[in-house]
């Protein structure tokens, strides 16, 4: 009898240092999860406090214009911010996306030498070179309407020079060499919305008198946010003199005699 308790104490003892065992096993691994959260926590705040932040300039840089570079050299971009998820593919060959790298390091280098600063630049093949979202000079609007969407966009990012806004998310020269270049090309695509050609063809003779309301048109073609970004007027002079001089190379002071 005293022998079957004996071993009924002793087995008794070992279930509980089993059961001891385990439990704390089980503390461990939750522990273990416990600082994987906190590590991949730390880890996403570290990327989040990386990412580009959108500044308190009147004009915004358009942060999406380039998603993402795969490793055959094909880029995706998005259309723009306010148009949604839509990817545009441009599949490059080596040698196209060798010139464009280089092309892109020179064009920072360039413009990092006027205040020091790092810029991000955008040069696909065949479309808009893009200076932290702004096409800095005409020379860089290559693309005035391959698409119905790029017209559009072009033509929005040129009445910020012209208008009065809360808001601007970019910006594109409107001189007379690129309203004239605008009307060509729109002219070329019947099939696009015909106010698109009136609106270019207003802007080549000169005339801004309803830019303000064209603006908001075209903001609206575009799906964007109209509370945000609306124009609620048409630039003075001086307003837009500031504008040229402040994000547009000097060639278009120049061709609009603000230099």
């Amino acid at each position: 009898m005293k022998k079957i308790i004996g071993w009924s104490v002793i087995t008794g003892i070992s279930g509980l240092m089993i059961g001891a065992g385990f439990l704390l096993s089980i503390e461990k691994e939750e522990a273990s999860s416990v600082k994987d959260v906190s590590i991949n926590t730390e880890l996403i705040e570290n990327a989040t406090s990386d990412e580009n932040v959108a500044s308190d300039e009147t004009v915004k840089m358009d942060t999406d214009l380039v998603d993402s570079v795969v490793a055959d050299g094909t880029i995706k971009t998005k259309a723009a911010v306010t148009e949604g998820p839509e990817y545009k593919v441009n599949a490059e060959s080596p040698e196209q996306r060798e010139n464009r790298v280089l092309r892109e390091s020179l064009l920072r280098e360039q413009y990092a030498k006027e205040d020091g600063s790092f810029v991000r630049v955008v040069s696909l093949e065949g479309e808009n070179t893009y200076v932290d979202g702004i096409i800095k000079n005409v020379e860089f609007i290559i693309n005035y309407g391959k698409t119905e969407t790029d017209a559009i966009r072009v033509m929005h990012l040129m009445t910020h020079q012209k208008v009065q806004a809360e808001q601007k998310w970019g910006a594109a020269p409107m001189t007379p060499t690129s309203t004239s270049r605008l009307v060509m090309a729109l002219k070329k695509h019947p099939e696009y919305d015909p106010e698109l050609l009136r609106v270019a063809e207003m802007w080549a003779a000169n005339d801004f008198s309803e830019v303000d309301a064209q603006h908001n048109y075209l903001n609206t073609k575009l799906k964007a946010t109209v509370e945000e970004g609306a124009a609620t007027g048409v630039a003075t002079p001086e307003e837009e003199k500031e504008f040229v001089q402040k994000y547009f190379d000097s060639s278009v002071a120049q061709e609009l005699g603000y230099q």
